[in-house]
């Protein structure tokens, strides 16, 4: 969907430019809604 070739790649560019992996990143500043 957002045009990476496989999803290691795209969690080392997302931590690159966050500092977080993607599953870091959510559960730090997704707000959840119950």
């Amino acid at each position: 969907m957002l045009n990476f070739h496989d999803q290691s790649y795209f969690i080392k560019v997302f931590r690159t430019h966050t500092g977080f992996t993607p599953k870091e990143y959510r559960n730090r500043f997704v707000v959840k809604h119950y």
